[in-house]
C-alpha cells in the first residue's frame, strides 16, 4: 500500500468538516465556511469561500453555495467534470422561495443527489425534485411508497435505469434497509 502525506494546513480555532464529496478525479471538502478540492495527490485548493454542497449532473458539477447552513442568499455554479471553471448560474434570495420550500432549501446541504440530470433532495422519508430558473427555486414532492417510518440515507442511480435507496429506522420503524425503483417510475409526484 503507498501512504501519501497531504500538506498541512491550519485552521484557526475550532473547525467542523461539513461536507464531503468524492468526484472522478478529486474530493470536495467543506471545512468550517471554506470549500477546498484535493487532487489524487493530495494537493489542496480553496475552491470557494463559503460553505458549499455539490452534485454531479451528467458532464457536469452543480454545487450550491452560501455564507453558512440555512443562509441566504444561496448562489449556484456549474463546471466541468474538474470542478475547477466554476461559472455562476443563479443567485437566489428567501422570497424567491415559496414558504413550504423555504426550510428545506435552506437546508439543501444535508442530503442532496443527482439522478439522471435532476436534482432530488430527501429530508426523513420524503423525496422532492429541486426545480430552478431564473425567477425561483421549487421543490416538488415524489412518491414515496413503501419508504413511510424511515429515514432515507441515500439514493443512487444504478444500471442508468433503477434507482436505489437506503433507509435507517425512525423511532423503532421495521421499514429499513435498501429499495429499489425503476427509474421511470422514480419520478412521480406526490
Amino acid at each position: 500500500m503507498e501512504q501519501k502525506l497531504i500538506k498541512e494546513e491550519f485552521f484557526d480555532g475550532w473547525v467542523s468538516i461539513w461536507n464531503f464529496k468524492v468526484f472522478e478525479n478529486f474530493m470536495r471538502v467543506t471545512i468550517g465556511n471554506n470549500t477546498f478540492d484535493f487532487d489524487q495527490s493530495g494537493n489542496m485548493e480553496l475552491r470557494f469561500e463559503s460553505y458549499t454542497k455539490s452534485v454531479q449532473l451528467g458532464n457536469e458539477i452543480i454545487t450550491f453555495a452560501s455564507e453558512a447552513m440555512e443562509t441566504f442568499p444561496l448562489m449556484v455554479y456549474k463546471s466541468d467534470l474538474s470542478g475547477k471553471k466554476n461559472e455562476l448560474i443563479g443567485t437566489y434570495n428567501s422570497d424567491q422561495v415559496s414558504r413550504d420550500d423555504l426550510r428545506l432549501i435552506g437546508r439543501i446541504y444535508d442530503n442532496i443527489s443527482g439522478i439522471n440530470d435532476i436534482i432530488v433532495l430527501t429530508e426523513g422519508a420524503s423525496i422532492y425534485r429541486l426545480s430552478m430558473n431564473d425567477q425561483a427555486l421549487r421543490l416538488t414532492q415524489l412518491d414515496n411508497v413503501g419508504l413511510e417510518d424511515t429515514s432515507i440515507t441515500s439514493i443512487n442511480l444504478i444500471y442508468n435505469s433503477t434507482v436505489f435507496v437506503t433507509t435507517s429506522c425512525e423511532a423503532g420503524g421495521k421499514n429499513c434497509g435498501g429499495f429499489y425503483k425503476p427509474l421511470d417510475k422514480f419520478l412521480t409526484q406526490k
